[in-house]
């Protein structure tokens, strides 16, 4: 993850109310060393605003929603 992927990470959680991982995410040095369960529930949190809010009227990926969709690669999931 680079440092603007992690810096907006930061601020997407802080916005949806996700201050707890947000948290969890400034005391690790780095994504990759947080618990693939946190990892999880941050991708969880950045999935449901995709679904709310990352998809134009016709259903397809919008700006936003190709944003969040490298977010959620970038937290190494399939390790």
């Amino acid at each position: 993850m680079t440092p603007e992927q992690r810096a907006r990470l930061y601020r997407l959680l802080l916005h949806l109310e996700a201050e707890d991982l947000a948290v969890q995410l400034t005391r690790a040095a780095d994504v990759i060393a947080l618990p693939v369960g946190v990892r999880g529930e941050m991708a969880e949190v950045l999935g449901n605003e995709a679904a709310l809010h990352g998809f134009d009227r016709f259903g397809r990926p919008n700006r936003y929603g190709d944003e969040l969709d490298l977010l959620i690669e970038a937290l190494v999931l399939d390790e």
